[in-house]
């Protein structure tokens, strides 16, 4: 058994009011399973997430700004006006995610997995993607101004309206729907 992203003694979380406490009290919040866990109108700017699974999760007007992500399992996430912006997500996986008016500004996200994922309209200005993978991802209108894009991976995805004005790096954009 592969444990790369997630701990065998790790915590399970299941309500937003669980992972409060839990982070009121200090708790080591690092691989835990919040698969399925809905959070609405909060703020955990800082926070440690690094290899948990938080697959299935939905969330609304959060705001996660600087926390740790690296390595952590989100996919499936729906999210809808959460600020990601400044987070740490180096090797996480995103896949088959929806986001709708999301802000990925200045994060790290490099060798991150966004496969799938339905991302129009979001902001990942500054943010640095280098060999991030986006193939078959709907990028309608979305911003990647001054991002760092090198190897980025854009294979099939749907880059039409995207800004890429000042962004760095040589990206691979094979088989790209463009307007």
């Amino acid at each position: 058994m592969l444990l790369t992203y997630h701990r065998l003694e790790a915590c399970a979380i299941r309500s937003q009011d669980e992972l409060l406490t839990a982070m009121m009290a200090g708790e080591n919040l690092r691989g835990a399973d919040l698969t399925g866990l809905e959070l609405k109108d909060v703020d955990l700017a800082g926070a440690d997430f690094s290899g948990s699974r938080l697959s299935g999760v939905r969330m609304r007007n959060v705001n996660l700004t600087g926390a740790n992500f690296n390595r952590a399992m989100l996919d499936g996430l729906i999210a809808e006006h959460v600020n990601f912006s400044g987070i740490h997500a180096e090797f996480s996986v995103f896949g088959l995610s929806i986001f709708q008016s999301v802000q990925f500004c200045e994060a790290d996200l490099r060798r991150s997995n966004f496969v799938g994922v339905s991302a129009e309209g979001c902001n990942y200005f500054g943010a640095d993607v280098y060999y991030a993978r986006f193939s078959g991802a709907s990028l309608k209108a979305s911003n990647f101004g001054d991002a760092h894009v090198q190897r980025c991976i854009f294979r099939a995805a749907d880059v039409r309206d995207v800004n890429f004005e000042n962004a760095r790096g040589e990206a691979n954009f094979d088989r790209a729907i463009r307007g």
